[in-house]
């Protein structure tokens, strides 16, 4: 499994946001500071402000802001906004498995070691990444 690169820039421009605790930032800043190509940033942003991960302001004093508490964004929140966490397609149905209809032991195992990823990224906030905690 791979996450793209779109994810990559999600999740750094989520921490340089909350890096910045609570503070309105220029859109331009946040792209040029997390080295992200400019329209591919933008789009980010705006994938991530309409999934209420980054908080959008409008207006001349305007900007973009990160307004969650410590325990409330965890990397699997922005992850799942950009990915689908797929270690093998017969994972998520059954019925397209070829090999004893879905009753697979390395499908049973790669449910498991999904469930596993899922857990842990699910477990860390972006609160512990700022402070070091990973």
């Amino acid at each position: 499994m791979r996450f793209n690169k779109e994810t990559d820039y999600a999740i750094r421009m989520t921490i340089f946001c909350a890096k910045n605790k609570s503070k309105l930032l220029l859109s331009i800043n946040i792209v040029k500071e997390c080295r992200v190509p400019e329209n591919l940033g933008k789009a980010i942003l705006t994938k991530l402000t309409s999934n209420n991960i980054l908080e959008s302001v409008k207006g001349k004093n305007g900007g973009i802001r990160y307004v969650h508490g410590p325990k409330e964004i965890s990397l699997l929140d922005i992850i799942e906004k950009f990915e689908k966490i797929e270690i093998n397609s017969c994972v998520s149905n059954s019925s397209i498995c070829t090999y004893k209809n879905g009753e697979c032991v390395v499908r049973e195992e790669m449910g498991n070691i999904k469930n596993i990823l899922e857990n842990h990224l699910k477990n860390i906030f972006i609160e512990d990444l700022i402070d070091n905690r990973y």
